[in-house]
């Protein structure tokens, strides 16, 4: 007689079936005449003592947090089949989640087994065990995403076949639908049962369900996966200087969901911060825009790096910086408006203020240093102090002595390309990006410090789809060598 599994006083624990509801608050005739349909509710149940070290307080977290409350983290010493006593095998009702670390395997792999393809088909004591094998942290926890994604994808909706045909088990409609789900407290029952009626009523007696809802158990081929991610790193940009900063609880939130998804990446600029971020001695610097304090940042990085994500530090260290320069205290710093005073000895002791702070709190010894869209450099304040110079020879310039301040806190700086477009064209403005007649000449590409990585970026400003003119004034800014 095969062994009880000791998952499975899990059982008794779990919550009732879900309900399957039209979606919306609207209720039309196609809606109506679903009925409600009971659906199994899955748990997913890993265990503490399994779980390779560098996971394991990211997965606690994931499941701690889980939207359904549907993953648990077990300690395994017998004190979970004592409180509830066993109850035979679990399945249908509670997947278990094994984690591997494969060093063999190349990173951005992740390989997903199951036991069954049927996990209604497991035979009673024993566990639908899935597998998740990966090499970096951050595709376990894809991995994790993927298996939380199957366990809401067993129903589908088809049109209504003959009773005769259809098997019971499988099949609700009106006639069988369950009674109300008890999880849901704001429904009292005569409410639901109001409901009921009136869907009964409303449809008529001769008129039959359209579709139905159905379930399976077949997840085999949907979990499977043997996948290999084509980018070393995929990140996103939540742009964090205009408009609202986010609190660093939504910034978790935000983390965990892209874990789940696979990225590995959220830079401080992607988490866009001109001047959202604190400096030791400067008030004035993030003044009244809710900056990210070094604590906040500190733990902020923890969190990712629980979950395999990396945070570089995104800064801006020449354009963009209109909400700080506003303030008399910075005056001495500005070039244009926006852009800062390029060849300045005090400019220089300003940036090296922002390095230090930004990356301080960050393990990542990457850093993205910004400078695009910098137009008008070297033509503003910087003109009367120092007279005219070509301006790619002035942004050049700035870009070594900043990569000099960089390279001394032993991190390595990458930068947006369009400067080296839009000032071989002359053409002070976005548009000089999109110049077919700008060049990047050997003596510019020669200018430019050894090791700075450049990031190209893009906005799409017409698109053309299916021949209509889509206006879509979207801004990717996607990290390329």
């Amino acid at each position: 007689m095969a062994e009880a599994s000791p998952i499975a006083s899990l059982t008794q624990a779990l919550p009732a079936a879900l309900q399957i509801r039209p979606p919306g608050p609207s209720r039309t005739a196609s809606s109506r005449s679903l009925g409600r349909a009971s659906v199994s509710s899955i748990q997913l149940v890993v265990y503490a003592h399994e779980l390779p070290q560098e996971i394991a307080e990211g997965v606690k977290e994931l499941a701690r947090t889980a939207i359904r409350n549907n993953v648990r983290v077990l300690e395994q010493d017998g004190q979970e089949q004592q409180r509830h006593g066993a109850q035979g095998g679990v399945s249908g009702t509670t997947w278990l989640v094994r984690f591997r670390h494969e060093e063999q395997m190349s990173p951005g792999a992740v390989k997903i087994d199951c036991s069954a393809d049927d996990f209604t088909a497991v035979e009673p004591g024993q566990d639908f065990v899935v597998t998740v094998s990966y090499n970096r942290p951050i595709e376990a926890f894809r991995g994790l995403g993927h298996v939380l994604a199957i366990t809401r994808s067993l129903v589908t909706f088809s049109p209504t076949s003959d009773a005769s045909t259809d098997a019971p088990s499988n099949r609700r409609t009106h006639s069988d639908s369950p009674a109300p789900d008890p999880m849901q407290e704001d429904t009292p029952p005569e409410k639901a049962e109001t409901e009921a009626k009136l869907d009964s009523q409303e449809t008529g007696a001769a008129e039959t369900a359209t579709r139905e809802v159905h379930w399976s158990g077949k997840v085999g081929e949907q979990l499977r996966r043997d996948e290999q991610c084509l980018f070393e790193t995929v990140g996103v940009m939540i742009d964090c200087s205009r408009n609202g900063v986010l609190r660093v609880e939504s910034v978790k939130t935000l983390l965990r969901h892209l874990a789940l998804m696979g990225s590995n990446m959220l830079q401080r600029h992607q988490l866009y911060c001109e001047d959202t971020y604190t400096i030791p001695g400067e008030p004035f610097f993030g003044y009244f825009r809710g900056p990210y304090t070094e604590a906040e940042l500190r733990e902020i990085d923890d969190y990712a790096y629980a979950l395999g994500i990396e945070v570089i530090a995104c800064i801006q260290t020449l354009g963009h910086l209109g909400q700080m320069l506003q303030w008399p205290r910075y005056g001495q710093l500005r070039d244009t408006p926006e852009v800062l005073l390029a060849e300045s000895e005090e400019t220089y002791k300003f940036i090296e203020k922002m390095i230090s702070a930004i990356s301080g709190p960050l393990r990542s010894k990457r850093i993205h240093i910004g400078m695009d869209e910098a137009h008008g450099v070297s033509e503003g304040r910087y003109r009367q102090i120092f007279g005219y110079k070509d301006s790619t020879q002035v942004f050049t310039a700035h870009l070594r002595k900043v990569n000099e301040i960089c390279r001394s806190h032993g991190l390595n700086p990458m930068i947006w390309s369009d400067m080296l477009f839009c000032l071989p064209a002359k053409n002070n403005q976005l548009s000089g990006y999109y110049d077919p007649h700008s060049v990047v000449t050997a003596e510019l590409a020669d200018s430019i410090p050894e090791g700075i990585d450049t990031v190209f970026w893009e906005q799409v400003m017409f698109l053309s789809v299916s021949g209509y003119p889509l206006c879509a004034s979207l801004r990717l800014k996607n990290a390329s060598r």
